[in-house]
């Protein structure tokens, strides 16, 4: 399908981490608006940058890009339709060896720095966790993650390789933003020098989901391949669109974003009580706003009583 015929679809991207995301979510926020793009890959970058979390959007229908790591079944709702969903795998021990790199050189401040056998452990089948992560409601209805994880990736409009990346991504920007510009190709870690200092087969022992969902998506070609998924499923994409169709539930959205949003203040940088200063003031600001509020809902039902009485 070419891109121009995906236009006035709001792209859904799962951005599972070191499978060229970063790329696609910073085209994305140079050509859309500030109130037409989420992104949910650094939480701390919306917070230095202003940028709302998405239960704190007015108007989620304008968005015409839903993108980053942190994206859920329970914003669905809440956008317009239809909704184009994508996202992208890469050969897990590659994504693995990606991850250190970028942990290592680039995350500074009190991220906790842990031995190799404790990064493995918690990098194990991440594409496997992502996937189901992000889709819950599907995933409880099967017996195992790997299950899981291929009938969610089935759903999907567009799947890519790493290896597809440049043609993907810029035909998801174009249909996002309507540019047909080339797309900058950004790597946070392409210059970082650390190495994961083990072999790949002892890397492939945390990654036995991972490999077998890789393995499967580049071995297979489903009755229903399209262009864009060549495992798509008619029946898993319905599914998603019921998600969709669900009424808005935004403390559902709320309870998925919270524990991140933490995590990501608490570990990024020095500046940790800052942050939390500035939340406690902008609450202290929301429940002065909201006692005004009630104040003024019960004078005016107090003149409207006084007005029915006369």
């Amino acid at each position: 399908m070419e891109a121009s015929a995906l236009q006035r679809k709001t792209l859904f991207f799962l951005h599972i981490p070191k499978c060229a995301g970063m790329t696609l979510s910073s085209a994305l926020l140079e050509r859309l608006a500030f109130n037409e793009v989420y992104q949910s890959t650094s939480l701390i970058q919306n917070f230095r940058e202003g940028r709302p979390e998405f239960p704190e959007i007015n108007h989620p229908r304008r968005l015409k890009a839903v993108v980053g790591h942190w994206v859920h079944e329970s914003m669905l709702p809440a956008l317009q339709k239809p909704i184009w969903f994508a996202t992208s795998l890469r050969d897990p021990v590659s994504r693995t060896r990606s991850q250190y790199r970028f942990d290592v050189g680039l995350r500074g401040g009190r991220w906790p720095k842990v031995d190799t056998h404790e990064f493995l452990e918690r990098n194990s089948n991440v594409m496997s966790k992502f996937l189901c992560g992000a889709f819950p409601s599907i995933a409880a209805d099967f017996d195992n993650q790997l299950s899981a994880a291929k009938a969610i990736i089935s759903g999907f409009d567009c799947v890519f390789d790493i290896s597809e990346a440049d043609d993907s991504i810029f035909d998801l920007v174009k249909m996002a933003t309507g540019i047909s510009e080339p797309v900058k190709r950004v790597n946070d870690s392409s210059h970082v020098m650390a190495e994961l200092e083990v072999d790949d087969k002892e890397i492939m022992k945390y990654q036995d989901l991972d490999i077998e969902l890789y393995k499967w998506f580049k071995e297979t070609v489903s009755a229903e391949a399209t262009s864009k998924n060549r495992v798509h499923s008619r029946e898993m994409r319905r599914k998603f669109a019921e998600l969709a169709a669900k009424p808005f539930d935004s403390g559902s959205v709320i309870r998925f974003l919270a524990p991140k949003i933490a995590e990501e203040y608490f570990w990024a940088s020095e500046d940790v009580e800052v942050r939390q200063r500035k939340l406690e003031e902008k609450i202290e600001f929301y429940h002065s706003v909201m006692a005004d509020l009630r104040k003024l809902h019960k004078a005016s039902a107090w003149v409207k009583g006084e007005e029915e009485e006369k």
